[in-house]
């Protein structure tokens, strides 16, 4: 039956089926979601290999020709400005529009161009993504790099998405195929340098005082589209992009700035309550002072009575002058003791705005203090 098939009849079956109105493959499955990924790290590392590798694995359509990121050995950054690339993709089991932000060395051995790219990296990052995959290599690092790291990474606390440390080991595991038992070493070998990777991940966290969200470890360049692809596909199954107020250096600076004049403009303040507290005393003083003026004017005159009737003056006289002093007594002693409330009532106004303007003094200069050294670590760290 099947043999009874011409090739003119394969022919027709075909273009009967190429002019019947069905949806492509390709329609059916068009991206719905953009998933936008951010890679920071240092130059060397392997953030552009990794790239790619991942543009070119798993594609709805045509695969990307190489090379997609550049890739340059030597200690300088090879990518020389912030490269945003979008990908048609199968990311897990949905189609996504993946779109990679390669960025420049972080931070950048060339000091001529450490804080721009620092700024550029940090502004790439603050864009609407769903996350930051931060590569590094799988080894102890040095020292030095941690405390590069700390001061760096510092900043990268305020971020709003997760972030992610990938752990390049670079592993190079050859193995004669037919080998029954080169194979099992090098698995052995490829699970020990995983843990390793997992261990150093810990460690370098630990030492620089960041927490990530997950951690993915490759053990061979091989695993960058397989499994390393697939665990950043579960890792981000569930994020949406958003945006992170990162500060640039050039917005520290300005923070220094404005912090700056704002310590002013309190230490101002206190000191012009200062004086209106100094004010409302003396005037309270004043006050108190006219009271007890009055008071010893009319024991004197108590005195003077009763020298006056040793003498035999005559009592009705005094008893008409005594009662004149003390009404003039009484409403001095209400007008003063009136004006001496609402002054008091301003001391404690100024005593809690002078306590209000010292709070603000003191978290503007600690607001300082914070933004001055971290602005002076990073200067250090950018090695200016």
């Amino acid at each position: 039956m099947f043999g009874a098939i011409t090739g003119t009849a394969v022919l027709a079956l075909l273009g009967s089926l190429a002019s019947a109105d069905l949806p492509p493959l390709m329609a059916r499955a068009q991206p719905q979601q953009e998933v936008v990924l951010a890679v920071i790290g240092q130059s060397g590392v392997g953030k552009s290999s990794i790239q790619t590798a991942w543009a070119r694995s798993d594609n709805i359509g045509p695969r990307p020709a190489k090379p997609i990121f550049p890739e340059c050995a030597g200690a300088g950054s090879c990518t020389q400005r912030v490269m945003r690339k979008s990908f048609d993709q199968l990311l897990g089991d949905r189609p996504v529009k993946l779109t990679l932000i390669d960025t420049m060395g972080f931070p950048d051995p060339n000091r001529t161009k450490a804080v721009e790219y620092y700024d550029k990296v940090v502004e790439a990052v603050s864009d609407p993504i769903n996350a930051v995959i931060w590569v590094l290599k799988c080894d102890r690092q040095l020292a030095s790099d941690m405390q590069k790291y700390t001061t760096m990474m510092e900043e990268f606390q305020s971020l709003k998405v997760p972030l992610i440390m990938l752990m390049n080991n670079r592993g190079n595991y050859v193995i004669d195929d037919d080998d029954e038992d080169d194979r099992r070493d090098a698995d052995r070998r490829r699970e020990a340098d995983r843990k390793q990777c997992s261990e150093d991940a810990l460690f370098i966290q630990d030492e620089v005082g960041v927490r990530a969200s997950g951690v993915i470890v490759s053990a061979e360049r091989k695993e960058f589209s397989g499994r390393v692809k697939v665990e950043m596909a579960r890792l981000l199954s569930h994020t949406t992009p958003k945006t992170s107020q990162l500060r640039t250096m050039s917005q520290l600076k300005s923070s220094l700035e404005a912090v700056t004049t704002e310590l002013g403009l309190h230490e101002e303040a206190l000191r012009r309550q200062r004086v209106n507290l100094d004010n409302v005393a003396r005037n309270i003083a004043f006050q108190e002072g006219r009271r007890n003026e009055f008071h010893t004017v009319t024991k004197h005159r108590d005195v003077e009575h009763v020298q006056h009737n040793k003498k035999g003056h005559v009592e009705k006289r005094w008893k008409s002058t005594h009662a004149y002093s003390d009404t003039a007594r009484k409403y001095s002693d209400e007008a003063i003791n009136g004006e001496v409330a609402k002054l008091q009532s301003e001391k404690t106004s100024a005593s809690v705005e002078l306590a209000n303007c010292q709070h603000k003094r003191e978290y503007a200069s600690s607001m300082l203090a914070g933004i001055r050294n971290k602005y002076a670590a990073m200067r250090r760290m950018l090695e200016l």
